[in-house]
């Protein structure tokens, strides 16, 4: 009964596909690990957050603003 149940469960989801979803789940989970403790770095932290008052770019607005520039 049980084989039967698993059998039927399986042409649902196959197999191959559960593994394929998990692999990839944890290479993102893998990524964005990687990707939070480089940006946790003294020297990312300072390249991203040092504020240039001469920049061009001035940063995010609002959208309105964005909107409102558009006209």
């Amino acid at each position: 009964m049980i084989a039967a149940s698993l059998a039927w469960l399986e042409t649902l989801i196959p197999a191959w596909f559960q593994t394929l979803s998990a692999v990839v789940v944890f290479g993102v989970a893998a990524l964005f690990g990687t990707a939070f403790v480089r940006m946790g770095r003294p020297a990312a932290a300072g390249y991203y957050q040092d504020y240039d008052p001469d920049a061009r770019w001035g940063g995010y607005g609002s959208w309105l603003d964005l909107l409102r520039r558009g006209r």
